[in-house]
């Protein structure tokens, strides 16, 4: 639970850095807990008036919409038949599987104007992104720099030369003001791999409200 909800503050981070004010249509792939709490972080820091959902797993598909209509009871979500119509109609796309091979189309037009968001590759056999997306980055954003050794959607564009190393490039760079966003890129795209620290992080910071609050029980453990 509490990486779930880690993962998904790190990715509505990315959202509310790298995506227009103006985006009106969130796209998931894969309906899992991870793509949950994407979608409900996501929608916290945009105003989305619409979410699609795509997975194969059509019990996921209709669990999700189910709950995410509870927690985001005016905003429309809705099933997408097709990873092309979700990258076709979505502004922000977030993929969140397990799969080795890239979930979304290798259409490179298809991605201009748009801003995608990878979590579920975290091994360097693992991909999500195909090399279309890569051809047309001017920089891919991770959360850390281990993505370079951990997650296939980096090392296999940097190890073939469709992203320069030096353009990869932590988002905290661009949160802090040490780098900027490129204004002229079409497609912005972060890859998040994460680390124990943000569990860390988050967990101290529950249990600092819990403490102020006087929620919770206190064990002693020796």
């Amino acid at each position: 639970a509490l990486t779930a909800r880690r993962t998904g503050a790190v990715g509505g981070v990315a959202v509310r850095t790298l995506a227009p004010a103006d985006v009106s249509v969130l796209g998931i792939v894969g309906a899992g807990v991870q793509g949950f709490h994407q979608a409900l972080f996501s929608c916290s820091v945009r105003a989305f008036r619409q979410v699609q959902v795509f997975d194969r797993r059509e019990e996921q598909v209709e669990a999700f919409i189910r709950d995410l209509s509870d927690m985001v009871p005016k905003i429309e979500v809705v099933q997408a038949q097709s990873t092309e119509q979700l990258l076709s109609e979505s502004d922000v796309i977030v993929t969140a599987t397990d799969s080795n091979h890239p979930v979304l189309p290798d259409n490179g037009p298809s991605y201009e104007d748009k801003v995608i968001v990878g979590i579920g590759s975290y091994r360097p056999e693992m991909r999500e992104f195909p090399d279309a997306l890569f051809d047309r980055l001017d920089a891919l954003y991770v959360d850390t720099e281990h993505a370079l050794e951990e997650s296939g959607d980096v090392i296999d564009p940097v190890s073939q030369g469709r992203i320069p190393r030096e353009r990869v490039v932590t988002l905290g760079k661009i949160i802090s003001g040490t780098e900027a966003l490129s204004e002229t890129a079409s497609v912005r795209c972060f890859k998040s791999v994460g680390m124990a620290l943000f569990d860390v992080v988050v967990a101290d910071r529950i249990v600092g409200e819990a403490e102020r609050k006087g929620l919770g029980k206190v064990f002693d453990l020796e």
